[in-house]
């Protein structure tokens, strides 16, 4: 036991109440120097347990429990299953009080939280306000026991930004009770670019909606992302191989085609929906709903989505909400995250523990994970470009080469940008050398 473990120890279990000795006399009392004193009484410092007056000395605090606040984004239709997950983690500390505070995803005032969810797809640049988890917590990570790509999602110039607890591979749900007396077959694994137009003209004939606007935005990141010669990078993307693809896309991007995520009639007017394990929009018991893979036409890779946390550049008690957002990975509440199915727990084993293929068509996700994509944090900046250039398409009705144009040049601007910050970073190298 270290010389910072045992002075814990010793506040703990109130041997040492008020004042601590000097340096001096820690550093005789534990045969050691100052210097390995300091160091110690430094970690206390963090963990918040002693007080340093300059001139004066050290103390320990008064029994205060730390506070660490949540922004908590909805993951499931479920409160019940939400709040069984939380009280899992409010229990488990006896000595920090956890607060779940409901989030929506948008960036009010990030800094009166310690923790914040954000999805893997999403487009808010949080680099802004995130601080890397350090490498100490990643770096307990990185066994077979884990999937690997959740803790890839987030990293930006070799710091990941975000700590994975849920994920899910990006998958269509179909509602088949619209296209009834459509004679066509589709089926997982065989749906294809031509159902896509198959339905796309079935929805134009009845006045119906072929899929929502997230669902567009998705599909277009699956095909520029597909086209970056296996890099997932935009700067590397093909645009030969983009311009093909999108070629066969670009028709069903009519304006008509495309519903409102938020319109009320949503379930009877749009056959097709993006949805994961944590974001069940649509009952899949009732029988009228389908799950089927992206048509590999648009990527032989689907997106990954998810919850991950990230860790506030301002948290008040940086150590207690590493320690809490640790145990998101832990077994207990990743066994929950299996049982309630409110998304892929990243511990494998719990993952297969909650196969159930007869309602939900889990092997349908958990084949995606093998074939599964996940935007890198470095491209946020892309991303929330690339929206915007899609909602002047759709309203404008633009002509696909003009859209083009402008996604190639959005393309050349990162691709800019990567080069400049490794001009900055090659200078400054040869400046230290």
């Amino acid at each position: 036991m270290n010389i910072a473990e045992r002075l814990e120890r010793e506040i703990a279990e109130g041997k040492i109440e008020s004042r601590l000795p000097s340096e001096k006399n820690l550093a005789k009392r534990f045969s050691a120097t100052t210097i390995t004193v300091r160091k110690a009484l430094d970690v206390l410092d963090r963990k918040y347990l002693i007080t340093k007056i300059p001139s004066v000395g050290v103390f320990v605090k008064s029994v205060e429990k730390p506070t660490v606040r949540i922004c908590w984004l909805t993951m499931h239709k479920n409160d019940e299953v939400e709040n069984i997950l939380m009280n899992c983690v409010r229990n488990h500390f006896k000595d920090i009080d956890v607060k779940f505070i409901k989030g929506t995803g948008g960036i009010s005032d990030f800094n009166q939280f310690d923790l914040f969810t954000v999805p893997a797809t999403s487009s808010i640049s949080y680099s802004e306000f995130a601080e890397p988890f350090p490498a100490k917590v990643i770096g307990k990570y990185g066994s077979d026991q884990y999937y690997s790509l959740p803790f890839d999602v987030h990293r930006i110039n070799n710091f990941y930004f975000g700590l994975p607890f849920l994920f899910s591979p990006l998958l269509l749900i179909l509602n088949r009770k619209l296209i009834s007396g459509l004679d066509i077959d589709i089926a997982p694994y065989h749906f294809d670019i031509a159902a896509l137009h198959r339905l796309a003209d079935w929805a134009r004939k009845r006045g119906l909606f072929l899929w929502t606007l997230s669902t567009v935005y998705s599909m277009f990141r699956i095909l520029i992302f597909n086209c970056s010669n296996g890099t997932g990078e935009v700067r590397e993307v093909n645009m030969s191989e983009l311009d093909g693809k999108m070629k066969k896309f670009w028709p069903l991007m009519d304006k008509g085609l495309v519903i409102d995520d938020y319109d009320p009639g949503i379930r009877e007017k749009c056959i097709l929906k993006w949805t994961c394990r944590q974001n069940d929009f649509f009952d899949l018991e009732c029988g009228d709903y389908e799950l089927l893979p992206v048509p590999e036409e648009i990527g032989a890779k689907s997106l990954m989505t998810g919850h991950f946390l990230l860790l506030s550049g301002r948290a008040a008690y940086p150590e207690s909400a590493l320690e809490v957002a640790e145990f998101f990975l832990s077994g207990e509440v990743q066994r929950l995250i299996a049982e309630y199915k409110i998304g892929l727990p990243v511990l494998k084993s719990c993952a297969a523990d909650s196969i159930d293929s007869r309602k939900y068509r889990d092997d349908l996700y958990f084949c995606e994970t093998n074939n599964v994509f996940a935007n890198n944090a470095q491209e946020q900046e892309f991303l929330m470009r690339l929206n915007s250039t899609l909602d002047r398409a759709l309203e404008s009705g633009m002509e696909l080469e003009t859209f083009m144009a402008g996604i190639n040049y959005e393309i050349d601007m990162t691709r800019e940008k990567h080069k400049r910050k490794n001009n900055a970073i090659n200078g400054g190298n040869n400046h230290a050398a």
